[in-house]
């Protein structure tokens, strides 16, 4: 019975990933033509307006499959670590957020950051650090604040991003990290994506032998930790 689950589970995986991987290629296609219909300059205002909020769909149908095919290569292939100094991690990516953080009037803090040598994968805590950022900045309002801070804490590495925005209710928490789930259903994939960008986060951390959490006030923000083992602990 435990064989045929954990082959009905591989199946699974296998045609998520078949799935995603042969829909990149149509996607591609839809968008082209949308954008060659636009500049064509052919279009009336309300067609026009029409294959714009088409372009934004298939955008997002697009950044879904993307983390689709993520969390399938996640999920089966295997972890590969080296030193990595998470601070430059954390510096290099702040920096590429300032422009977002900027054209939304939302104030981007870099806290205090000294070197913090981890085991794991560059590429993998990269994609941490961006999801965790895109989602703070996406639920921070004009004035508010997001700070990313890094710190040693004995044998361990914490990443905390933190946030003023709308925050998280007590009785969502425990699930934000599930595929799909949206602790904001009124939004759309446009605005609140498509559930996908906190189960990366879970699934990388844990493979990085890490462990995340989140605390969070409703109406006042939200805080997320990244422990990640220090390098040789």
């Amino acid at each position: 019975m435990l064989d045929r689950l954990e082959q009905a589970v591989l199946e699974l995986r296998r045609f998520t990933a078949d799935a995603s991987h042969e829909l990149r290629t149509p996607l591609s296609v839809l968008k082209a033509q949308a954008q060659s219909a636009l500049s064509s300059g052919a279009l009336d205002a309300k067609a026009a307006a029409l294959v714009r909020s088409q372009l934004e769909e298939i955008e997002s149908l697009k950044l879904m499959v993307e983390d689709l095919l993520t969390l399938s290569r996640l999920e089966s292939e295997p972890d590969l670590r080296s030193p990595v100094d998470l601070a430059d991690v954390v510096v290099e990516i702040v920096e590429q957020f300032r422009p977002m953080a900027e054209s939304k009037g939302v104030i981007l803090e870099l806290l205090d950051v000294r070197a913090a040598p981890v085991e794991g994968d560059r590429s993998e805590l990269r994609r941490v650090l961006r999801n965790l950022l895109d989602n703070a900045l996406k639920y921070t309002d004009r004035g508010g604040r997001v700070t990313v801070s890094v710190e040693r804490n004995g044998a361990s590495v914490s990443l905390t991003v933190c946030d003023t925005g709308a925050g998280i209710p007590a009785s969502e928490r425990e699930r934000i990290f599930e595929r799909f789930y949206r602790a904001d259903p009124s939004r759309d994939r446009r605005t609140g994506g498509a559930g996908l960008g906190l189960a990366i986060v879970a699934r990388i951390v844990d493979r990085n032998r890490g462990r995340v959490s989140v605390e969070s006030d409703p109406g006042k923000g939200s805080s997320f930790k990244i422990d990640l083992p220090l390098a040789g602990a």
